[in-house]
């Protein structure tokens, strides 16, 4: 028992620090270009103009950067919810059929809510570091009074060593929170003005923006759909996955 125990720990330990494989998607379409080494699809119906390329994989998503044109007479709206997948883990052809089974479907993710998640997260870790800080000076106080009261030299020596690792511990535990404040700041900025968001497109308008969506570690492929006005566009894309020795 002891020797199965000590087995599946060590696997569980080979999982956890084994790297993560790498990811890539190629478009399966004819009308496409190249630049610096990406691949464009550029797709136009109904006088609305739609460019994709794959970004890259992050983490558990996938980014793909779009750019969409207005060249009707009226106002576009524009949503990052009018994109979709459909994720397969085997196709019989090329291009995926209806017998095909899919395995996932998906929209694209929502920045507003991620905005959102990010400044309740940047909220959260300022009001710890007020209490933290509050809690370091109620304890330095405090310890402060015991030295005063104290008679023995010994223990007093011993408390204001204490208080001084606890200003070590205090100041390393706030420059961590500060850079883990900075990082939540850098997401938001990315989902503020990097990201595709809700946007009326006036005749002769164009927006660009990245598209995230969660990724399927297992999908061979995916059909993106964009949905506007009464028009689907569909591009499939290819995922591999390369496994790192």
């Amino acid at each position: 028992m002891k020797s199965l125990f000590l087995s599946l720990s060590l696997m569980i330990f080979l999982q956890a620090c084994s790297p993560r494989p790498v990811f890539r998607m190629t478009p399966q379409a004819e009308n496409t270009t190249f630049n610096q080494g990406t691949e464009y699809v550029h797709l136009q119906e109904n006088g609305i103009e739609l460019t994709m390329s794959y970004y890259r994989h992050l983490g558990d998503r996938f980014v793909m950067d779009v750019e969409i044109v207005n060249t009707t007479d009226s106002v576009l709206r524009v949503d990052p919810l009018q994109f979709s997948y459909e994720a397969y883990k085997n196709i019989s052809g090329n291009l995926p059929r209806e017998s095909d089974p899919i395995f996932a479907t998906r929209k694209a993710v929502n920045p507003e809510q991620e905005l959102i998640r990010k400044d309740m997260a940047i909220s959260r870790s300022i009001a710890n570091q007020k209490t933290s800080t509050v809690l370091y000076v109620i304890g330095q106080a405090a310890s402060i009074g015991q030295s005063i009261m104290e008679e023995n030299p010994e223990k007093r020596e011993a408390l204001s060593e204490q208080r001084q690792e606890d200003t070590i511990n205090y100041e390393i535990n706030q420059q961590n929170r500060e850079i883990h404040r900075n990082g939540l700041r850098d997401q938001r900025e990315v989902w503020e003005l990097k990201a595709l968001r809700k946007t009326d497109l006036f005749p002769d308008e164009y927006i660009r923006g990245f598209l995230f969506f969660e990724n399927e570690a297992e999908a061979l492929a995916y059909m993106i759909r964009f949905n506007i006005k009464n028009t689907t566009f569909e591009v499939f894309y290819r995922q591999r996955k390369y496994k790192v020795e």
